[in-house]
């Protein structure tokens, strides 16, 4: 998942157009800072009552208290109001992390974090994977949903790239992503249960490594898929049907 962090002043330039140089413009933005977190926070509420399907944006600046036209001049359209709500309740609750993860612990550790956010959040998390998979959502919006997941992997893959064979990284990065992005999407149409989904989401990224892995990085994935690792998930004792949103090809010489 992704990790969203904005520095004050990131968000001043985001709401005011401009840089807050000046008295008047710390107070505005420090304002409009304020509605947005009531916007976030009242989206929230209002996609765990009655799911993000039902959510209407009037409704949301009702809950909010703010105008109609500050609402649409923050987010612009509602399927980046869902994510970026979601988003934000994310990083609140689980921590907003600066660096990407680059042990295989701790990418595991990321995936645990993600499944016990969304464990009693699944309407958030049918919304937020709605609007990723739609066909009409702009590739910005697909960006800022996974970037915190791509950056992640792509950061692990470059650190271990001498354990990793003929794996492509960019190809590899793409599959680890869009594999979890899967994973949570059969989450939220309850193709795999609550119980089942957590697991599934450390197993089958460590599946998926263990195809190239090699060497000591090989052992490593090997316990942790055992349940002998550090952090490691338990095997799901049953197979789940899953279908395969993968890239066929993942080495360097396709």
């Amino acid at each position: 998942m992704l990790y969203v962090t904005f520095s004050v002043d990131r968000i001043r330039e985001m709401v005011m157009g401009e840089s807050p140089t000046s008295r008047r413009g710390v107070y505005a933005s420090a304002a409009m800072i304020d509605r947005r977190v009531r916007i976030l926070r009242e989206t929230r509420r209002l996609i765990a009552d009655e799911g993000a399907p039902a959510l209407r944006l009037t409704a949301v600046a009702e809950a909010a208290g703010v105008a109609i036209n500050t609402l649409y001049g923050l987010f612009g359209r509602r399927e980046e109001l869902i994510a970026h709500a979601v988003l934000d309740g994310f990083g609140t609750e689980t921590g907003a992390e600066d660096t990407a993860p680059r042990s295989l612990a701790a990418n595991l550790q990321r995936l645990r974090r993600t499944a016990g956010y969304f464990r009693g959040r699944r309407n958030e998390l049918a919304g937020l994977v709605s609007i990723y998979f739609s066909a009409t959502t702009s590739a910005e919006i697909r960006s800022l949903i996974d970037d915190g997941s791509r950056r992640a992997n792509d950061a692990w893959v470059r650190a271990n790239i001498n354990g990793l064979g003929l794996a492509d990284p960019p190809r590899l990065t793409e599959a680890l992503t869009r594999w979890e992005f899967a994973t949570l999407f059969d989450w939220s149409i309850d193709r795999l249960s609550d119980t089942e989904a957590p697991t599934e989401l450390a197993q089958g990224h460590l599946r998926l490594l263990s195809a190239f892995s090699r060497g000591e990085l090989s052992d490593q994935i090997a316990r942790h898929m055992s349940g002998r690792g550090r952090d490691a998930p338990s095997p799901i004792a049953t197979s789940v049907h899953r279908s395969n949103p993968l890239p066929q090809v993942l080495s360097a010489g396709a």
